[in-house]
């Protein structure tokens, strides 16, 4: 596989952040409106950074990136329409791709429950944030993450009916959350999307953070650096095809995870007894073959929760 050298932003490996767990906080329209003015921003945050140099090995063609075998695959997929607009043009984006996933893996039940769209652009800090806009703009993010294997089963059972959680969370069904990403240029040279190989990422690798909204606390893994670690892109991706990316799985003899030791409190080792998993850990990176001509990435990603019979 050809292969490019670049860096990746990683959480920090401080000591500190063995006693304090980090967080992200989102704030309400009011606590925004009251601590920016008092220039008290850095509240709503506790993280650090560090940005290692990495090699990144183009997957595409490569057939053993699938969603069973490395947790992620490209398919082409023809949208009906990528102009967003108005709100109603994201949920008909949503129920494209829910067709989608239903027809390519024989789905029982797919929901999508969340999307973004995002341009590589300036944003000011002091910029209020709609969080209930589906149209809002974001950019690209910052730092290897992945969903964590706590928070998984808390946004299956947030999102289903409770006629659907008494049919499909029970012996037979497979639950899966994927994540599905797609340029909405031409194909994507600036900011593309890097995938981690998730067997190569270590208990130790993984701190959670607390991303707080005023209406739910998410818990992600951000993902500290390791030398061997695996990183790819699929080169050149375009409009007409989507990354699926899975970010949980209730299948634990599939491209689920790496089981290990679990991380406890304040990010610190947990019980033996205890189990973490990562599926695929992503984040964008500065694509050195990009042209100077490339235009800034826009992207959109929708995130659904897909139901299969246990065997498919």
């Amino acid at each position: 596989m050809a292969q490019v050298a670049s860096r990746l932003d990683f959480f920090s490996s401080d000591s500190y952040f063995q006693e304090h767990k980090p967080y992200i906080v989102t704030p309400s329209r009011k606590q925004w409106s009251e601590d920016m003015t008092q220039q008290q921003s850095s509240k709503f945050l506790n993280v650090g950074w560090e940005n290692h140099p990495v090699t990144i090995s183009d997957a595409r063609g490569d057939d053993d990136f699938t969603l069973d075998r490395k947790g992620c695959q490209l398919f082409r997929h023809v949208a009906k329409s990528l102009e967003f607009f108005e709100g109603h043009h994201m949920e008909r984006y949503w129920r494209e791709m829910e067709t989608f996933l239903q027809n390519q893996l024989g789905a029982e039940l797919v929901i999508c429950y969340d999307g973004q769209l995002r341009k590589n652009r300036h944003f000011d800090d002091a910029e209020m944030v709609d969080l209930f806009d589906p149209l809002r703009l974001e950019g690209p993010a910052k730092g290897a993450h992945d969903v964590s294997f706590e928070q998984a089963p808390v946004t299956v059972h947030r999102h289903m009916s409770e006629s659907q959680r008494l049919q499909y969370l029970s012996p037979g069904y497979r639950v899966r959350i994927i994540n599905m990403w797609r340029p909405l240029i031409a194909y994507v040279e600036d900011s593309p999307l890097a995938v981690c190989d998730f067997q190569s990422v270590k208990a130790s690798d993984l701190v959670p953070l607390d991303r707080v909204y005023p209406h739910k606390v998410m818990v992600l893994y951000y993902i500290k650096h390791r030398a061997t670690q695996k990183w790819h892109w699929f080169s050149k991706q375009t409009m007409d095809e989507v990354l699926c990316l899975i970010m949980y799985d209730t299948r634990s003899d599939r491209a689920r995870c790496s089981l290990c030791p679990g991380v406890g409190e304040n990010g610190k080792q947990g019980k033996t007894n205890s189990h973490i998993g990562v599926d695929c850990p992503h984040t964008s990176f500065q694509n050195p073959l990009a042209s100077k001509e490339a235009p800034k990435r826009e992207s959109v990603e929708v995130r659904c929760i897909v139901v299969t019979k246990d065997g498919n």
